[in-house]
């Protein structure tokens, strides 16, 4: 059973949005690890 989610992030440093699972990862525009998850997305 897969209970990851699909977060909205946004990247603090270039204001990159992007869907994602709830795991550790860094912004896929700059490479930045300096992230928040902006909105959860519930299915």
């Amino acid at each position: 059973m897969d209970s990851r989610e699909q977060i909205d992030w946004t990247c603090n440093e270039c204001n990159f949005s992007w869907i994602g699972d709830n795991s550790d990862f860094s912004c896929p525009s700059c490479d930045e690890i300096d992230i928040k998850p902006k909105n959860k997305i519930l299915d």
